[in-house]
């Protein structure tokens, strides 16, 4: 066989390109695009979840901690007087206000945040919640009047809110009340 004759046996033994798709084909291209999509907005997703579920893994056990804080400052503030406390007394209240510095530093270690409002700032209800209004405070209404119990959050995510008393709105004083 001569070269050239190997050559054109070569090229008789390859397919032809076609330039147009055979009827079809463009589904299935169209078909396999979508399902090569779809599975990686999955793993996309399942990545997220998994990063989510790292990051707040300890969620639940950091709110169950929020009640021992409570616990802890209730005691602390009971006993404000430190000058006033001798022997044993004095012993149990630097105990407790050495347990909440520990707490507090495991707090910091995980990103643990007081959401602490102070009285004159302004409601926010992605953090604060409102047990009851007053009336005639001095604040403007929607101030935060006081703080019933302090709020937490982790990161940006809300482990409990602050509850507060909100200025209501003033009454408005009637032509009576004037002439008084």
């Amino acid at each position: 066989m001569s070269k050239k004759n190997k050559e054109t046996q070569a090229e008789d033994l390859q397919p032809e390109v076609v330039d147009a798709p055979v009827d079809g084909d463009n589904e299935k291209i169209e078909q396999l695009m979508r399902a090569l999509a779809e599975s990686d907005n999955r793993r996309k997703i399942m990545e997220k979840e998994k990063e989510m579920s790292v990051r707040y893994a300890v969620t639940g056990f950091a709110q169950d901690v929020l009640d021992i804080a409570d616990a802890l400052d209730s005691a602390i503030a009971a006993h404000q007087a430190k000058e006033k406390l001798v022997g044993d007394a004095l012993t149990l209240h630097e105990g407790l206000v050495l347990t909440r510095s520990v707490l507090s530093k495991v707090f910091d270690k995980y990103a643990i945040e007081v959401v602490d409002p102070k009285a004159g700032d302004v409601f926010d209800h992605n953090v604060h919640q409102a047990i009851s209004q007053e009336e005639d405070t001095k604040f403007e209404e929607g101030s935060v009047v006081t703080l019933l119990r302090k709020g937490y959050q982790m990161k940006e995510r809300l482990l409990r809110a602050a509850f507060v008393t909100v200025a209501a709105e003033k009454p408005a004083q009637t032509e009576e009340t004037e002439e008084n």
